[in-house]
């Protein structure tokens, strides 16, 4: 009678991993000169989060752009790990590189993409933003361009995933004044069991292709 009742609870909390949300919530600010990126990952129901924090980007010309950011684990007991990356043209040509021997070492990686981008739900998304040229005409037409772009990200965002959603979209113009200020926030959502068989569907992809597992596991562990 035990053994039924350990099986059944183990089965329910099986049941419930599987049914939970892989969750990533976007969040950008920009304001002037002043740029905000957030990264928030929430796994089985939010007992499992990361937050990735960059609060603050310099570009320096041809220096590149430097990029300080913070990563929280908040399961562990708050624990702050700050970082600094150098954007240059050497580190975008060495992360294309590594990026391009991956997909080289995919068997259908682009189908395997949108098989599992089809299974990915959108259940917020905010955009708002300020536009201000300090000349009427040239913040009409710079508000005409920017709600083409906007309309043109949606259309395509809803034609790879699932919109669960009714975007809020809202461009204000300033005619008189110069300003640039932009604040977005999405969330997407997955399915753990999926994103289990998606896993194992990436892996015999890699299988397939002589020399694959070894490909990824060298560009990883270099990552790591």
């Amino acid at each position: 009678m035990i053994g039924w009742i350990i099986a059944g609870i183990i089965g329910l909390l099986v049941i419930l991993i599987l049914l939970s949300d892989l969750e990533v919530e976007i969040a950008v600010k920009r304001a002037e000169e002043k740029d905000r990126w957030v990264l928030k990952f929430r796994w089985l129901y939010g007992l499992i989060r990361y937050e990735w924090l960059a609060p603050k980007m310099n570009f320096r010309g041809k220096e590149g752009l430097i990029l300080r950011s913070k990563t929280v684990n908040e399961q562990a007991g708050e624990k702050t790990q700050e970082n600094k990356i150098k954007i240059d043209e050497a580190f975008v040509k060495k992360e294309y590189r590594k990026l391009m021997a991956l997909i080289k070492n995919t068997f259908g990686i682009s189908r395997w993409l949108q098989e599992t981008f089809s299974h990915v739900r959108c259940v917020n998304l905010h955009w708002h933003t300020q536009i201000g040229a300090g000349d009427a005409m040239e913040t009409a037409t710079l508000t005409g361009l920017a709600w083409t772009l906007k309309g043109s990200l949606i259309g395509y965002l809803s034609n790879h995933i699932k919109l669960k959603t009714q975007p809020r979209l809202y461009i204000l113009p300033m005619y008189n004044q110069t300003k640039w200020r932009t604040e977005l926030n999405c969330i997407f959502k997955l399915r753990t069991g999926y994103a289990m068989i998606a896993g194992l569907l990436l892996l015999v992809r890699i299988l397939r292709i002589k020399g694959g597992i070894k490909t990824w596991q060298s560009i990883l562990s270099k990552a790591s």
